[in-house]
């Protein structure tokens, strides 16, 4: 405990004592921006704090001079209205524009901070001699704050191109920071790529020939390692089990994404982008990360959906399994949609105006797709009132089969001759359907025609012995129509005997079995009973009587005369 406590105050000195040291400013100290004159005040101490950082790395070049560097420049877009630029460029443009707005004022006489006004009730003001404005923010985060107007931002180029060819007023250790900007590279970049022939250091979009051509090398070179990733994954899931497999495959956008990011990191932070190039480089990163991302996503909530089916409470309920399965897709692609709109906000597409334009397109969307929609429905209707499951026998109008899936869409019959049949969702909500599957019981109903040679007695027997055969077997008993063997009709030539019962099958099959087991024992009962089946008797007269001709009666006239 005393050796902790020695460190932390051994620490707390340290810390007091850089917080003593001259010339230090702490990177969590927030910028005056509460008047005009504050603003310019600020923007002047942020230079003279980046002089001092800049040179000490050109020095003695190291990532922990870069990184101190790189947090003077990180404060610097809090001087700029950035609000009309996309999130993603805005580190980007504000340097970009400090260093523009830099090489300016090093051209100008200097100009006299209290000629602008400290009265944070002003609206705006602008530097004395120029069209460079500072205007207050009426609204959003940086309400209150005197900032560099977005029409100067806009106009910074302009307004550069204009002084650029004047001479330096004010000696800097540069001719031009924004030019410095453009040639500075962190130290994991060789330092022989500076020297490269003036071809090289051409600017294509706003950065050197050379760095444009290490980025592309990059970023290709990421992408290939990418799709050897997915290839070889894909490979391997053909060997494992569904799940299995499933993992494996998401790792393919981790890595994407790990590659592309790390390919911008390199590219932005130590081959040091710049202008145009950098937005083009820096957006389609990101684009790439953000659809990876919703790749991610969609997949891994298929595969939760999976995992869930998995567990022993959906193990024996399949449609329930089908229904974690589509709400993990639906959720999938909602978080998928999600994500893909986050990004386009990041990459400068409005957010309102997509959701405008959904809104727009809604309905002829909805119209194009009412089918679609329709079959979703359906198959909602049919996960919420379960009229048959999958495994299920079903008679429906135009068939019968077994259920195989219950999609989202459409759900797919397997008939008895084995052809699959697709039915969509909302046609089949609104049929007529008779589930075999879910009877409690089977009826077994049989009547077999007995000869009139049989006596009462033998066909009690029979009865009772049949009885004895059925018990043998699952019975639904109801007390009220209990398992019978009864005589129910007399005919011309056979008696009739009913055989009825409610048996218990666990499947269409079984029930078959059963069947095919009581219909054999009952030809066996007739036979040791002394029993005989009936069969029709058709008599045919191919020569009538000579008596019935001598008597003058006419054989096949419909009135029977005599002679």
């Amino acid at each position: 405990m005393r050796s902790l406590l020695c460190l932390l105050f051994l620490l707390l000195g340290l810390g007091t004592a850089v917080a003593d040291t001259p010339g230090f400013v702490s990177p969590l100290q927030p910028l005056d921006t509460s008047s005009p004159r504050a603003t310019l005040l600020s923007l002047r101490e942020l230079g003279d704090q980046l002089d001092t950082a800049y040179a000490a790395y050109l020095e003695h070049p190291s990532l922990r001079l870069q990184r101190q560097v790189n947090d003077v420049l990180g404060r610097i877009d809090r001087l700029f209205d950035l609000s009309e630029t996309a999130p993603v460029a805005r580190q980007e443009i504000g340097v970009a524009s400090f260093g523009m707005l830099k090489d300016i004022l090093m051209r100008l006489p200097e100009i006299d901070p209290t000629l602008l006004p400290d009265d944070p009730n002003v609206t705006s003001a602008r530097l004395p001699g120029t069209e460079i404005e500072i205007v207050r923010m009426e609204s959003g985060p940086d309400r209150g704050k005197f900032l560099f107007s977005a029409e100067t931002v806009e106009r910074l180029p302009e307004f550069s191109a204009r002084v650029m060819d004047l001479p330096v007023l004010h000696p800097a250790p540069y001719d031009s920071w924004r030019a410095e900007q453009v040639r500075f590279t962190g130290p994991l970049v060789p330092r022989q790529l500076h020297d490269l022939p003036e071809p090289f250091q051409t600017l294509v979009f706003g950065t050197p020939a050379w760095k444009v051509a290490a980025t592309l090398v990059l970023f290709v070179a990421a992408l290939a390692l990418a799709t050897l990733w997915a290839t070889a994954c894909l490979r391997a899931a053909e060997r494992l089990a569904p799940t299995s497999a499933h993992a494996l495959r998401l790792s393919i956008p981790i890595v994407l994404a790990a590659l592309i990011l790390g390919a911008r990191s390199y590219a932005l932070g130590q081959l040091n982008l710049s202008g145009r190039f950098h937005e083009i480089t820096n957006a389609m990163s990101i684009a790439v990360a953000v659809i990876a991302a919703a790749w991610l996503a969609r997949s891994l909530l298929t595969l939760l959906a999976e995992l869930v089916v998995m567990t022993p409470a959906f193990a024996e309920d399949r449609l329930d399994s089908h229904l974690a399965r589509l709400v993990g897709r639906v959720l999938g692609l909602l978080s998928a949609a999600a994500i893909l709109v986050y990004g386009a906000n990041a990459l400068g597409v409005p957010v309102l105006g997509l959701v405008a334009g959904v809104g727009v397109s809604g309905l002829a969307l909805a119209l194009a797709a009412q089918s679609t929609i329709e079959n979703l429905f359906g198959g909602v209707s049919i996960f919420a009132d379960r009229p048959f499951r999958v495994g299920d026998f079903i008679i429906y109008d135009g068939g019968e089969g077994h259920v195989e899936s219950i999609g989202p869409r459409s759900t797919r019959i397997r008939a008895a001759d084995g052809m699959q049949i697709t039915v969509p969702n909302a046609e089949l909500a609104k049929m007529q359907v008779t589930n075999k599957t879910c009877r409690d019981a089977t009826l077994f109903r049989h009547v077999i025609s007995l000869d009139y040679g049989a006596t009462e007695a033998q066909i009690a027997a029979f009865a009772a012995r049949m009885l004895a055969e059925i018990a043998r077997y699952p019975l639904d008993v109801d007390p009220e129509v209990p398992p019978r063997v009864r005589v129910v009709a007399l005919r011309s030539y056979a008696i009739d005997v009913e055989i009825q019962a409610d048996l218990l099958a666990r499947s269409e099959d079984d029930f078959y079995r059963m069947q095919e087991e009581l219909l054999l024992a009952a030809m066996a009962l007739v036979n040791s009973s002394g029993l005989a089946f009936a069969h029709p008797v058709q008599t045919i007269l191919t020569d009538a009587p000579a008596a019935i001709r001598e008597a003058g009666i006419s054989v096949g006239n419909p009135e029977i005369t005599k002679g």
